[in-house]
């Protein structure tokens, strides 16, 4: 998925609280925010603990996402 598509979903999240946008975020992300946590070290139940607050936090906020400042990736990040 790029950045474009990311972006488009995060809006849709923001406008109207989309399930399904936010369903593809979660997707996307879970595995990667997981993985890092992992490969840096974190215990695997804090590192599920700390992707779901992550993703979470992605679906309350995500009306703060600025396109002109990050992109995606790293605003989630």
């Amino acid at each position: 998925m790029n950045n474009l598509d990311l972006k488009e979903l995060i809006f849709k999240i923001a406008k109207s609280q989309d399930r399904i946008s936010f369903n593809r975020i979660f997707e996307y992300f879970s595995p990667r925010i997981m993985g890092y946590l992992v490969s840096s070290g974190t215990n695997r139940a804090i590192s599920e603990e700390i992707t779901q607050e992550v993703l979470s936090t992605v679906w309350q906020k995500a009306y703060q996402f600025d396109q002109k400042i990050a992109n995606v990736n790293t605003w989630i990040f």
